[in-house]
């Protein structure tokens, strides 16, 4: 029996090698390894996402947005997902479109790049007001150690008079 056991581990162990060693054949970078596995996993949310996340990285935005497109088709509740797809049209200068996507992402869940990128957009848009009340009931509230929130935030406070006029 034990030496049975040993031969059925060592095959395992053997098996197991032999896999790790494939899969490591399929790693270049982050990037090549999300286009691989798309492509094995069509339906998984999280690879669109991934893909979508390293293609964001390397500028190609609207690639980027097709893949965070697909993410949401295939899991609509989830929050990460939309929060990537506002970031992407807040990229190509589509500011309404980016806040329905924050709102849906915080909406679904709690991603914190959802706060901080719906945060940074009402700024952008000179909503100094609607951004520090946002900051204060929503952002702060569900994230306190968020340093850009509240480097924001302090920010905000510090103009507060002159966007009050």
């Amino acid at each position: 029996r034990p030496k049975s056991l040993a031969v059925c581990a060592a095959a395992l162990l053997t098996v197991f090698s032999i896999r790790t060693f494939a899969r490591g054949l399929d790693w270049q970078d982050n990037f090549v390894l999300c286009q691989h596995d798309v492509q094995l996993l069509p339906d998984s949310y999280d690879l669109h996402n991934n893909l979508g996340v390293e293609l964001f990285r390397h500028g190609q935005i609207e690639k980027a947005k097709e893949e965070f497109q697909r993410s949401t088709e295939l899991a609509p509740s989830w929050d990460v997902n939309w929060s990537n797809l506002g970031a992407t049209y807040m990229r190509l200068g589509d500011s309404r479109k980016a806040e329905e996507y924050y709102l849906k992402s915080m909406q679904n869940g709690s991603y914190f790049m959802a706060y901080e990128n719906y945060a940074g957009l009402l700024v952008a848009e000179g909503r100094f007001q609607e951004a520090m009340r946002f900051i204060e009931t929503q952002g702060l509230p569900r994230f306190p150690a968020s340093a850009w929130l509240n480097n924001l935030y302090s920010q905000l406070k510090k103009h507060e008079k002159e966007f009050r006029q």
